[in-house]
């Protein structure tokens, strides 16, 4: 509880706020939806992926006929998560100036084939559209100045 070291993500506040943005992609709202929502907990979510794993391969089970639909690169890299969710979840991607911005938490893998596959746009769009009202409220000069 509380703030440590000196990375944006680098307290409770901000990793709440985070986790709230990762809920906000709906992984049975579509086929799109899952791959690009696996991709985002697999980069933002790591330790997410690692501690409850049954529940996305469970997940992935129930909507196997998306994951047969997806192009090859993608079911493969779905198919590579389930495997073995804590090896997908293993690694991190941001370099050393990045990390003395941001932190080191929620610094998972980048997995470029799940968040650019086609149709990947509009969900992406959907989470910036949800995290830009929060960050337009934190952002207004109001917010910082003291009167």
């Amino acid at each position: 509880m509380g703030t440590w070291d000196d990375g944006l993500f680098d307290n409770d506040a901000a990793l709440d706020t985070l986790e709230e943005f990762i809920d906000a992609v709906d992984l049975e709202r579509s086929p799109m939806h899952l791959a690009v929502g696996i991709g985002i907990h697999l980069w933002l979510a790591p330790a997410r992926v690692e501690c409850d794993p049954d529940s996305y391969e469970e997940l992935v089970r129930d909507h196997s006929s998306w994951v047969s639909g997806f192009p090859s690169d993608v079911r493969q890299q779905v198919e590579r998560f389930v495997a073995d969710p804590a090896a997908a979840a293993a690694g991190e991607s941001r370099d050393d100036e990045i990390r003395a911005v941001v932190g080191g938490y929620c610094d998972g893998p980048l997995n470029s084939t799940l968040l650019q596959c086609e149709g990947a746009t509009p969900v992406l769009q959907e989470l910036a559209g949800h995290c830009r009202k929060p960050c337009a409220v934190w952002l207004r000069p109001k917010a910082w100045s003291r009167r």
